[in-house]
């Protein structure tokens, strides 16, 4: 089980981390998240959120999962935010970095990677983010999370989605992970035109 910690006095905001592991130990670490994040969720206020996102930082390996909304996905941090850390996924994020900048000189602002090269850690990037997502997803059918997740795809509109650190948390670049698929005609909120009018 992961060692929780709140970093911030009186908020909902709970911080862990997973040293080196086994499969068993990270899909462990995995329902423990699910299983803060349930227990948690219940002092949100339902009218708040309508979704979990998972935000996924494939740098260090870590993942948020916050209650908010498929309108503006970017709030509902302040309400409740469960982050756990995967040593070995940010270890195999910097194994794929290190291979992308192997024969590149270093101390050479001007020296870059070649086509091959960037290509491949593009490939191994996307590989390391759908892996984290599958074992998120994993987790949720652990026998302890299943029926909790049952009772909660009963609100309309519910769903897990996540987003890619790389992205911008915006309802256009949300992928589901679990339940309901936003509606085809379902049409994120426009934003604001930076232009002069």
């Amino acid at each position: 089980m992961l060692t929780w910690s709140t970093p911030y006095a009186g908020k909902p905001d709970y911080h862990a981390a997973l040293g080196p592991s086994d499969a068993a130990g990270i899909k462990a670490a995995i329902v423990d998240g699910w299983t803060k994040l349930l227990d948690a969720l219940a002092a949100v206020p339902g009218d708040r959120w309508t979704i979990v996102l998972a935000y996924l930082v494939t740098e260090t390996g870590q993942v948020t999962l916050y209650p908010t909304t498929r309108k503006d996905p970017g709030s509902g941090m302040d309400d409740l935010s469960v982050s756990f850390r995967i040593h070995d996924w940010g270890a195999e994020y910097q194994a794929i970095s290190d291979e992308l900048w192997k024969g590149v000189p270093a101390g050479d602002d001007r020296a870059r990677p070649g086509a091959k090269a960037e290509a491949k850690w593009e490939r191994n990037y996307h590989a390391l983010l759908k892996k984290m997502a599958k074992a998120l997803k994993e987790g949720l059918a652990d026998p302890t999370i299943a029926p909790r997740m049952a009772e909660l795809k009963k609100r309309k509109h519910f769903a897990i989605d996540y987003v890619d650190q790389g992205e911008t948390v915006h309802t256009a670049n949300l992928v589901c992970l679990w339940g309901e698929r936003p509606p085809k005609d379902f049409q994120p909120p426009r934003r604001a035109s930076s232009s002069p009018a």
